[in-house]
Formats: structure tokens, sequence, C-alpha cells
């Protein structure tokens, strides 16, 4: 049943979905659905597009691997409880990665990556006011991640950062759990 639905979303997506887009996007929609396109002046129409087909990706890529992450989970000869956890945690980590995986800045992720920057560059920002201060309250990340913002863009590491975090705090819940005696459901 859930292979019908989805391939019906894809389906009513595939003939309508850019139309309804375009109608958001131009204030033409329903009252309430007109809101939910902000920004037309910063963005084009093709971003938005190009937004909703990678997010109709996305949730079908999580939605198939859920079904057999599922099935592979639930059938009882097929893996041992310690693979049981490593398939929820992986399947826990395809779920943040498409809902939090986008590829801009977030929060103060930039402020961040300043510091360590400034360790290897110190001409960076040399004349800002606001930086000069040289306060290393995170000295030790600041001194292991500089190495990399020599080779690697500020968007890049970000995401790289997110990922290792992601994946250091997953398996911590799934540590947690065990350690719990927790069922792996």
């Amino acid at each position: 049943m859930s292979v019908v639905c989805s391939a019906f979303g894809v389906c009513l997506y595939a003939l309508f979905g850019h139309s309804l887009i375009k109608a958001i996007y131009e204030g033409k929609s329903l009252f309430f659905l007109n809101p939910l396109i902000v920004g037309q002046q910063n963005f084009p129409l093709l971003v938005y597009l190009e937004t909703g087909d990678a997010a109709l990706f996305a949730v079908m890529v999580i939605g198939i691997s859920g079904l057999f992450f599922l099935f592979l989970i639930n059938n009882e000869d097929a893996l041992s409880n310690n693979q049981r956890w490593l398939a929820g945690g992986f399947f826990s980590f395809l779920i943040v990665v498409g809902t939090h995986f986008l590829p801009k800045f977030s929060e103060n992720e930039f402020v961040y990556l300043i510091f360590p920057k400034r360790l290897l560059s110190p001409g960076f920002l040399a004349y800002d006011w606001t930086w000069r201060g040289g306060q290393y309250e995170h000295f030790v990340f600041d001194v292991c991640l500089s190495p990399f913002t020599m080779i690697v863009d500020d968007l890049s590491l970000a995401l790289a950062g997110r990922l290792v975090l992601w994946v250091a705090l997953i398996w911590a819940m799934v540590r947690i759990a065990v350690t719990l005696q927790m069922k792996w459901w």
C-alpha cells in the first residue's frame, strides 16, 4: 500500500508539481498556499522548482530505504540484534540527512569557521575590529580544524562537520539505548 501511495504521489507531482509551485510563486494559488514561498525577489522560480524536485527525491529515497530497512529488521533470521541497531541508526541518519542537509550555512556555523581560518592565516580579517580580540574559547576545535580551512571551502567544511556530528550523535544515542537495554525499535 505504501508503494502504491508513493507511486501515486510521484505521478501527481510529475503532472501538477511544477505548475503548482509556479502558481504559488506567482501568488495565484489558494490563499493558504501563497505564503509558502517568500523571497521571490532573491530567488528565481528555477530555485524553487529544483528544491521541489530534490525534496521529492529525498522523500522517495527515505521512503524506499525505510521500507527496505523495516522488512530487513523485522525478518528475525536476517539480522542479529547488533545489526538491527546499526540498521536503525543508519535509517535515522538517512532521515536527518534528507531533512537537514541543505547546501547553506545554518545558525552560527560560519562564525565558528573564522577563528580556525585565522590561526593559519593571521591576515584574514586582520583589520576587522570585531575579530581582532583573539578570544579562543574553542582552542582545541580551532587547532584541529585550521589545516582543513586552507584546502577546503567553508561550506564544504560545514557540511562535512554536520555529517560527522550527526554520525557521532546517532551512534551515542544507539549506545545509550543499548546500555539501557531498550528494544531496537
